[in-house]
């Protein structure tokens, strides 16, 4: 999936244009909330690890994307509700017209973390990332094309996942099987 992905956004289209980073999409740092002000609900609480919890307020309107911008960085998470990013987390807050869905693969395979800075904490500074130029499909068409084929190539590779899942687990039940008989002298040995 990521070779494939990385080639989607490597790989340029003649419909495809150089543009400045931030005229794609546009970073914003979540907001505070403080553990003791935080109240059980049913959207969710994202922070630079995903969905970490539900409350019940939100800040930003679904869809929505987000990546760590301290501690886990260049993790992204597509929000299908509307959601509060926390402030460890950077959100997009405008996305200029652009599929939404495609700005999250974009990310995915754009490295954030090599715009990290700290040395204790690795924090991500949205001032470093903006002014990057990148290339990006024209057509909003093009990018939910793009989208939809990544969308069908990651439930496959769900898909493959869970068969590899489940045969690894059957073998470790093979597996444990044959030590108790073989140390319970059940296994009968082949000269």
């Amino acid at each position: 999936f990521e070779s494939y992905l990385q080639n989607v956004f490597e790989n340029k289209g003649d419909d495809w244009e150089e543009k400045r980073f931030d005229k794609i999409c546009v970073l914003q740092r979540g907001f505070d909330l403080p553990t003791r002000l935080r109240k059980e609900g049913k959207h969710p609480l994202v922070s630079s690890n995903g969905i970490t919890d539900y409350v019940d307020l939100w800040k930003v309107k679904s869809p929505g994307v987000s990546t760590g911008r301290s501690g886990t960085i260049g993790n992204v998470h597509y929000i299908e509700e509307d959601y509060f990013p926390l402030n460890t987390s950077l959100y997009i807050k405008e996305f200029h017209g652009n599929d939404e869905r495609c700005i999250y693969y974009f990310l995915q395979q754009f490295d954030l973390s090599k715009f990290q800075s700290g040395a204790g904490v690795p924090t991500l500074n949205r001032n470093n990332v903006h002014p990057v130029k990148v290339y990006f499909p024209i057509s909003k068409e093009e990018q939910k094309q793009i989208a939809n084929k990544l969308d069908a190539l990651t439930v496959e590779c769900k898909k493959l996942e869970a068969i590899y899942t489940q045969k690894i687990a059957d073998l470790d039940e093979m597996k444990k099987s044959v030590l108790q008989k073989a140390f319970s002298g059940q296994l009968n040995t082949i000269n």
